[in-house]
């Protein structure tokens, strides 16, 4: 069982921010104690904006991807350059999954005051983002 939902602010965030997207799960924060899946795009300013909300059964890469579906129906996922994730295991086979060609990196491994590898990356992948 899933529950995903967008409002059209959400995927107008989504549209207008597609390059780095952020996965996190919530825990225990309902009544209900499902995970909450939140997808953040993050803005020019380095703000992160809801694209994309689930409750889940369960964490597991079956149902992050079939939420990855529903997100990528609403946007040119061709955009996206990175997604930031936690430690999962199965965020982390879920994108592998429905985004091959996109790279994701640790969140802790990225600041916004960006780590030279990864302002790097960004010089080569996503010039857009650096002016």
């Amino acid at each position: 069982m899933y529950v995903v939902f967008q409002t059209k602010q959400m995927i107008d965030v989504l549209q207008n921010f597609p390059e780095v997207l952020n996965l996190d799960f919530t825990y225990k924060t309902n009544k209900y104690l499902l995970p909450l899946l939140t997808v953040m795009a993050v803005d020019g300013e380095g703000h992160g904006l809801p694209a994309l909300h689930a409750f889940v059964k369960k964490e597991d890469t079956e149902f992050i991807a079939k939420c990855l579906t529903a997100l990528s129906s609403k946007y040119d996922t061709g955009l996206t350059c990175c997604f930031m994730v936690g430690k999962d295991f199965a965020e982390i086979s879920a994108l592998e999954l429905m985004f091959p060609d996109v790279p994701n990196f640790p969140s802790t491994y990225v600041t916004f005051t960006l780590t030279r590898p990864f302002r790097d990356f960004f010089v080569k992948k996503c010039p857009q983002m650096l002016t």
